[in-house]
């Protein structure tokens, strides 16, 4: 855990309820191109996903009820995708393909269809759900761009990508628990095929080419990388 450091890229508070019910997501609009491109021109990303977790006995628990990370494309119009992972809230928990307390860490492995293309992982949220919901989001001006490309009738493996905690101090400096940073490193072969295996059989069969996610050459105070 990192002690989180006050910056012009300050993480802002904000509150579930500001999400507009009825509006299309970025989500659903990639899935309507996607089901719309024949199989043979779809592109697919496969990788782990993991955040920070604190030990408690032989379990790890999260921080945050919700923590997620957001990647967009760089054309217009806009569509994206979401890595996330869930826990004590009513749409039901994630079921983590690891959990290593010793570690600190838990995640999943993923893999996705998308149209071929250029990307970037932008943005991430970190959620609690009492109250009615709260937590952090990035402000537009803070989001990082972490590129990555889709291929057409491959499956590109961006390597393990990890959310962290930091330390912060609430309105009457006490400690708490804040969102950290993003490290990313390349992962194994072996996290490569159980990332695969969660691929329909016929993409199992598809080229697949490493091409783990690396921190933006400019670099960013949210984005390291991780040995």
């Amino acid at each position: 855990m990192r002690r989180h450091q006050t910056t012009r890229l300050a993480i802002v508070a904000a509150t579930l309820g500001s999400t507009l019910a009825g509006c299309t997501t970025l989500e659903e609009k990639m899935a309507a191109q996607v089901a719309a491109i024949p199989d043979a021109q779809r592109a697919y990303i496969v990788g782990s996903y993991r955040i920070e977790c604190l030990p408690r006995k032989e379990k790890c628990h999260s921080a945050f009820n919700s923590i997620s990370a957001y990647y967009s494309n760089i054309a217009t119009p806009p569509i994206g995708g979401t890595w996330n992972v869930s826990e004590g809230g009513f749409g039901g928990n994630t079921v983590y393909d690891f959990v290593d307390p010793a570690a600190k860490e838990k995640g999943i492995y993923f893999c996705q269809s998308l149209p071929a293309g250029d990307y970037a992982l932008r943005s991430y949220s970190y959620w609690n759900y009492d109250g009615g919901g709260n937590g952090y989001r990035l402000r537009e001006e803070d989001r990082f761009d972490v590129r990555f490309q889709a291929i057409a009738g491959e499956v590109v493996y961006l390597g393990d990508i990890k959310l962290t905690y930091g330390e912060g101090k609430n309105l009457l400096g006490m400690k708490l628990i804040v969102p950290g940073v993003v490290a990313l490193s390349p992962g194994t072969p072996a996290d490569a095929q159980r990332a695969l295996a969660k691929c329909a059989e016929a993409v199992r069969a598809l080229p697949m080419r490493s091409v783990p996610l690396q921190p933006p050459a400019g670099g960013h105070p949210l984005v390291v990388a991780n040995p």
